[in-house]
């Protein structure tokens, strides 16, 4: 979102509101797809050379579990806050620390829950929602040749 720094009044709050494409901004990734438009929500003011910033970043993402693979709904709301300074600058875009924030609030390994028990490594099976019949020292399954080598 771009904002016209020289249009704003000096010390009034300016109501913001910008939908971004998840897509087109590149925050899609291979265990996050958001399902819904990002929305920002917030107002702007300018105060001498700065520019103040402050908001909501809002959606909804389907997350993967790193364990089980599972796939989750969640809604997103992360607080925004920005100062930028201004002096000799017409226009201020945002876009990339909207970008930014949403990034770092991604965890690097998502898990559906703390007492996730994941997949079974021999059958693949989701041991959440069923038990299987492996034995841990089995010989079967996709590993069973690399035992081989110990």
């Amino acid at each position: 979102m771009k904002i016209k720094v020289h249009d704003l009044p000096e010390g009034e709050l300016i109501q913001l509101d910008h939908e971004y494409n998840a897509g087109a901004e590149d925050l899609e990734f291979y265990d996050l797809h958001y399902t819904e438009p990002i929305v920002f929500l917030g107002n702007a003011r300018k105060e001498a050379d700065c520019l103040f910033i402050e908001g909501t970043v809002s959606s909804s993402v389907e997350h993967v579990c790193a364990r089980c693979l599972a796939a989750v709904k969640e809604p997103v709301n992360h607080p925004v806050k920005l100062s930028v300074v201004c002096k000799d600058i017409d226009e201020v875009d945002i876009t990339g620390d909207i970008r930014e924030r949403l990034i770092f609030e991604h965890p690097m390994k998502y898990v559906c829950s703390p007492e996730c028990k994941g997949l079974c490594p021999i059958c693949g099976k989701n041991l959440n929602k069923e038990q299987c019949d492996c034995s841990p020292g089995s010989a079967a399954g996709p590993f069973s040749d690399l035992k081989k080598l110990l």
